[in-house]
């Protein structure tokens, strides 16, 4: 349980932080990967928000505040590393042309490490087409396994928004991929 790893490691055990890192590093990685386009970017990000839970060490009783925690560091570094990029690049189709001509390499071996089947790798990438706002609160809700109400908190909006904001980007999702043949399962 990830909160009794935390709860141990605030209590001094330095080993229940791997477990902590065991848990959580893969969907952290695909997480922020969605917004930086880079795994080694994404380690780093990840890596930091671990660093910050270590250090600022916050009151964490229920077992979802864990991964609700890190989930909105990951969201708000990941901005932030974004931001910088653009900042840093003046011509933004740049930007669009190297996230293009990316190897994907990096990303298949994160998806097999996950032990994604098919229809989850195909959920996967499609999202990755949808705007910001559809992606986050999907993926928060699929892919990490957070409540609406934990998904709200790390998105910073109401529950009801996000429970709405679900339901349009199914609708988004859905249209994606039968445009492009799927017809599987109901999303």
């Amino acid at each position: 349980m990830e909160c009794e790893s935390y709860l141990r490691f605030l209590d001094g055990d330095t080993s229940a932080m791997q477990e902590i890192v065991e848990q959580y590093w893969d969907i952290m990685l695909l997480y922020v990967n969605s917004y930086v386009h880079s795994i080694p970017d994404a380690e780093d990000i990840a890596e930091e928000a671990l660093i910050e839970l270590a250090a600022e060490q916050p009151v964490l009783e229920e077992e979802s505040q864990v991964k609700t925690y890190l989930m909105k560091n990951c969201r708000t570094l990941a901005q932030e590393s974004v931001k910088q990029k653009l900042q840093r690049k003046s011509d933004a189709e740049k930007e669009l042309q190297e996230w293009e001509s990316n190897d994907n390499v990096d990303l298949l071996m994160l998806e097999d490490r996950m032990q994604l089947d098919d229809s989850k790798r195909l959920l996967h990438r499609a999202l990755l087409r949808l705007p910001r706002k559809h992606r986050d609160i999907l993926y928060l809700h699929y892919f990490v396994g957070l409540s609406y109400l934990e998904s709200a908190t790390v998105l910073g909006c109401s529950e009801k928004h996000a429970v709405s904001a679900a339901y349009n980007a199914r609708l988004e999702l859905k249209k994606l991929m039968e445009k492009e043949g799927y017809f599987g399962e109901k999303l």
